[in-house]
């Protein structure tokens, strides 16, 4: 999205608020929803890895590890809903904490999902 375009790390910021404003966050998500969202999820995982191994800002390794270790409880076709959203969610939150320790090291400020929510069809109230 040209949104993101001078931004520090906009491929990171793009599929972080993809997945944030994602369908899997509707009232009543579509198992397909969550499909796509784990999907999405390890596409930003493995994004996140790629970037560490060129910097390496202090505490987002250990986020990371935690974001893989949440990730691994993100099965749809065989969790409950609940459960299966809140490690989508938990995920989500430390990989974005590991986006903010990349910027914070490029003497950026956090991201701010909420920033770009009229972008997205659907907006939430925080900034995992």
């Amino acid at each position: 999205m040209e949104i993101y375009r001078n931004l520090l790390y906009p491929h990171l910021r793009e599929v972080h608020d993809r997945i944030y404003f994602g369908a899997w966050r509707g009232s009543s998500p579509a198992l397909v929803d969550l499909v796509e969202a784990r999907r999405q999820l390890g596409d930003f995982l493995g994004a996140l890895e790629q970037e560490l191994q060129q910097a390496r800002p202090p505490g987002a390794e250990e986020c990371l590890a935690k974001a893989r270790e949440v990730y691994r409880q993100v099965e749809p076709e065989s969790s409950s809903g609940a459960a299966v959203l809140l490690a989508i969610n938990n995920t989500l939150s430390y990989g974005h904490r590991v986006l903010d320790r990349l910027l914070r090291a490029k003497g950026e400020g956090n991201h701010v999902s909420r920033a770009f929510a009229r972008y997205y069809d659907a907006s939430g109230d925080g900034d995992e």
